[in-house]
């Protein structure tokens, strides 16, 4: 019997179809069960050992329904474990994996145990969930979330004031980072990194396209980009000189067309 090479320990299905773009041969097994592809590259072969021997088919805690978990109060499922701490134990190779019991604690200390404290200088990350967007989330006391780094900025530097909010510093120097939702100052919870600022300065202080141009202080073809010398067409900067020249056909992007102009781009 082979086992499915995530090793999670389990018998790896046998194949219904030949298929050449996924490997399938009928009749033979597969690689690996459906939806356990990407296991196989997050555990270590020493986890994968724990996986296989956690599966190994030893009793459960079923047959005693008055069975508590060695770790909690909860019923026992198997292995002496309560069924969180047992898929626990089958997904990292740890029951106790992930983080720890935090109950009776203040918001606060809830709060610092989900920050990777590292350098005075240095990003501290956020190991606890995030949003869609990357920023680090935690609860707000009423039932919902917020964003972690307000709370933060709140408890530990100032109150925001009304229409304020944080900046991450360490992203606008960062020249390597590429912005967007794969941001990963956007989790930092360093004080040193945070600055208060108006959601019109934290705009154009970003690296989206909009804010890049918007630091423009020259057009492509070279004309400075002054109040006097600019207007605002459908949300974009535009710039008066290269429109007088477009108007007249001497723009040197029409010139570049007709031949009296080396184009340039």
């Amino acid at each position: 019997m082979k086992l499915c090479e995530c090793g999670c320990g389990d018998p790896a299905p046998i194949s219904k179809e030949t298929s050449r773009t996924h490997g399938y041969v009928r009749g033979e097994p597969r690689r690996f069960i459906k939806g356990h592809q990407r296991r196989g590259s997050t555990h270590s072969p020493e986890t994968r050992a724990k996986i296989s021997a956690a599966k190994a088919g030893k009793p459960s805690g079923r047959g005693n329904p008055g069975a508590k978990c060695r770790h909690c109060h909860r019923r026992v499922r198997a292995q002496g474990l309560c069924n969180a701490h047992y898929k626990k134990l089958l997904k990292y190779g740890d029951a106790l994996a992930g983080s720890t019991n935090m109950r009776g604690a203040t918001r606060m200390e809830q709060y610092l145990a989900k920050i990777d404290k590292r350098g005075p200088g240095e990003c501290w990350p956020w190991t606890a969930g995030r949003s869609e967007k990357n920023y680090a989330m935690i609860a707000d006391g009423e039932g919902g979330s917020m964003p972690a780094h307000r709370y933060g900025f709140g408890e530990l530097v100032r109150p925001l004031e009304p229409g304020e909010v944080v900046d991450h510093t360490c992203h606008n120097i960062d020249d390597t980072c590429p912005g967007g939702n794969t941001c990963e100052h956007r989790g930092c919870q360093n004080p040193a990194h945070w600055q208060a600022v108006t959601d019109e300065v934290n705009q154009e202080r970003g690296k989206s396209f909009s804010a890049v141009n918007g630091r423009k202080e020259s057009c492509k073809w070279g004309h400075e980009l002054t109040p006097d010398n600019s207007y605002g067409y459908k949300g974009r900067r535009q710039c008066k000189t290269c429109a007088r020249l477009a108007a007249r056909g001497q723009h040197p992007r029409q010139l570049a067309k007709l031949g009296q102009l080396p184009f340039a781009s």
